[in-house]
C-alpha cells in the first residue's frame, strides 16, 4: 500500500494577479509563503519516503517548505506539472473570455473539451502524464508515504482518474485550494480517494481562494 499526499501549491503571485499562469513561472506570493509553512507544520510529524513536485517553482517553493522538517530532497517530476494553455497564459480571466470566448466556455463548463489555443495542451493530455506519472511515483514506493505537489487543473484532472469518473465528468469534480490536500491510497491495482482539498492546517484568514491556475 502506497499512501500519495497530492498537494496543490500555496497562494502565487500569478493567483494573486488574477491571471491563467499555466506553465508560466511565478513564485509564491507573501500570502502563499504562509500557506506553505502551515502545510510544512502539517507535514512534519508523518513519515515520509519522498517529496516530489512539478519543475516550476510555486510547486517546488511548496515542497521545499515540507521538506524543511525532513531529511529529503524535493525530486522534480515534469508529469505532473501545470496544463500548458498556449495563448490563455499570462492572461487575466477578463482578456481571455473577451480574446476566446469559446475555448474560455469550454474550460469553465466543458473542460473535457479544451485545449489551449496556440499549441496548448488538451485536458486529456493532461490527464494522461497525470496518471502516468503519480503511477510511477506510486510504484517506486511500495508500502511508504510520499508527498506530491501539482497545480490546480492538474489535479483536477487526476481526481476524475482516482474516482473512475470519465473526463466528460470533470466539471463535477471541484477545484482544489492552494495547498489542500487529497489522499489518495494505491492498493496493489487499486487506487482510492480518502480525503479531499483538506485545508485544515490553514488558520482562517490564510484560506482565500486562489484561483484556477
Amino acid at each position: 500500500m502506497t499512501s500519495i499526499y497530492l498537494v496543490r501549491h500555496a497562494r502565487s503571485e500569478g493567483n494573486e494577479a488574477g491571471r491563467f499562469q499555466g506553465r508560466t513561472d511565478t513564485p509564491l506570493a507573501p500570502v502563499g509563503l504562509e500557506q506553505a509553512e502551515h502545510l510544512g507544520e502539517r507535514f512534519k510529524a508523518l513519515p515520509l519516503a519522498a517529496i516530489y513536485a512539478s519543475p516550476l517553482q510555486r510547486t517546488r517553493q511548496t515542497a521545499a517548505a515540507i521538506a524543511a522538517y525532513h531529511d529529503l530532497e524535493v525530486q522534480i517530476e515534469p508529469d505532473i506539472i501545470e496544463i500548458n494553455m498556449g495563448d490563455f497564459e499570462n492572461r487575466t480571466f477578463e482578456e481571455v473570455k473577451s480574446m476566446y470566448p469559446k475555448e474560455f466556455e469550454a474550460f469553465d463548463t466543458k473542460p473535457h473539451l479544451f485545449a489551449g489555443p496556440k499549441d496548448g495542451e488538451s485536458i486529456l493530455d493532461v490527464y494522461t502524464r497525470m496518471v502516468r506519472g503519480i503511477g510511477n511515483i506510486a510504484r517506486r514506493h511500495p508500502n511508504q508515504s510520499v508527498v506530491v505537489v501539482s497545480h490546480g487543473c492538474a489535479i483536477r484532472s487526476y481526481l476524475c482518474f482516482v474516482r473512475a469518473y470519465p473526463l466528460e465528468q470533470m466539471g463535477e469534480t471541484e477545484w482544489g485550494q492552494n495547498t489542500g490536500v487529497n489522499h489518495i491510497i494505491y492498493y496493489r491495482d487499486k487506487v482510492s480517494l480518502h480525503r479531499v482539498n483538506d485545508i485544515s492546517h490553514l488558520p482562517p484568514d490564510l484560506m482565500a481562494d486562489g484561483g484556477k491556475v
